[in-house]
């Protein structure tokens, strides 16, 4: 069950001067839903006609000046419509706009981990659902032609964290992908903090890894 916050519409952060008129708090998806049931985004993606180009890139972090706007010369640059973001940093939880750009965040009560959505003006306006699971795993669900889309962010963390931990990582983004099961088009991304090794594995992972591969991850599928 996500926590109960109280949000801003017009609220800004006192780290984070790029966040005018952010939604922010210490809570979760309740909170969220609320407001975009008070702030209906409306806006469907036609994949049929139109290329979504989406990425993820550990960021390490945002909370410095100047990095926002960095990040989205890049994006331009690079055509990407949707940016995953780990190791943000960013405290709390969040969803502002930034000229054309809006970005959804979930953070924990200390400067530490963080997971993002960036979407640009093509996409910023058909998100459906935000889950904000904790400092490491978020969603969101963009209302998309033919089928909706699932974007899972997840920041895992190191083999050297306790396995009870990892464990629990893994069984959180189950639980989310049991919820979008259907008709949807699911995509889960982010930094895994894996070693894949040397070897060559289908269209999975090329031949240009380092070491050797990490057995005790679970696969997820």
């Amino acid at each position: 069950m996500a926590s109960q916050a109280t949000f801003s519409d017009t609220g800004t952060s006192g780290t984070d001067p790029f966040m005018k008129g952010a939604v922010h708090g210490n809570g979760g998806d309740e909170a969220f839903q609320d407001n975009l049931k008070r702030n209906p985004q409306k806006g469907e993606i036609k994949l049929f006609t139109n290329q979504i180009k989406i990425g993820t890139w550990n960021v390490r972090p945002m909370n410095r000046a100047g990095k926002l706007e960095n990040l989205k010369i890049e994006m331009e640059r690079e055509n990407i419509d949707i940016l995953g973001l780990c190791e943000t940093r960013w405290k709390e939880v969040g969803d502002f706009q930034n000229g054309e750009t809006r970005i959804i965040y979930s953070g924990g009560k200390e400067h530490r981990n963080g997971v993002g959505l960036v979407l640009n003006k093509k996409t910023r306006n058909s998100v459906s659902r935000i889950v904000l699971k904790n400092e490491r795993i978020m969603m969101i669900k963009l209302s998309a032609d033919p089928v909706d889309v699932v974007i899972i962010q997840v920041y895992m963390p190191t083999s050297t964290h306790n396995h009870d931990e990892i464990e629990s990582m893994y069984d959180q983004i189950e639980e989310l992908i049991d919820e979008e099961k259907g008709n949807t088009h699911l995509i889960i991304m982010g930094d895994w903090n894996a070693v894949v090794g040397e070897t060559k594995e289908d269209k999975i992972a090329g031949n240009f890894g380092i070491g050797k591969r990490e057995r005790k991850r679970r696969k997820t599928y």
